[in-house]
This record gives structure tokens, C-alpha cells and sequence, in this order.
């Protein structure tokens, strides 16, 4: 009984690091997937705030009479 008693918190400080080491990985990959999405996001909205703008920042801007 002692021994078994002994052999719990061995078990439990494994499956703690393994959790940890899941729970890593999980979120990098979150982290990953969560920036590419971001930039995907980004990268769409400056190309249609662009097009709806008009296009290039820089150009002048032509005004809506001419």
C-alpha cells in the first residue's frame, strides 16, 4: 500500500508534463494559425481599403467632379 501510495504523485507529475508538453505544443500551433490568420486579415483588408480608396496612398487624389 505504501509503494502504490509512493507511486501517485510519480504518475501525476508525468501526466502533468506531458499535459504541459501537449498544452505547448497546442498553443504554438494556436499561435501559428492565430498570426497567418492575422496577416492573412491584414493583408485583405489593406488591399480592399486601397481599392476602395482608390488605390495607391501616395498618388494624388482626384477629386470627384473631374
Amino acid at each position: 500500500m505504501l509503494h502504490y501510495v509512493q507511486q501517485i504523485p510519480v504518475l501525476a507529475w508525468d501526466w502533468s508534463v506531458r499535459d504541459l508538453g501537449t498544452a505547448l505544443n497546442t498553443m504554438t500551433l494556436l499561435e501559428q494559425q492565430i498570426r497567418y490568420s492575422l496577416d492573412f486579415w491584414f493583408l485583405f483588408i489593406k488591399k480592399n481599403c486601397a481599392a476602395i480608396s482608390g488605390g495607391n496612398e501616395h498618388a494624388p487624389r482626384r477629386q470627384r467632379g473631374a
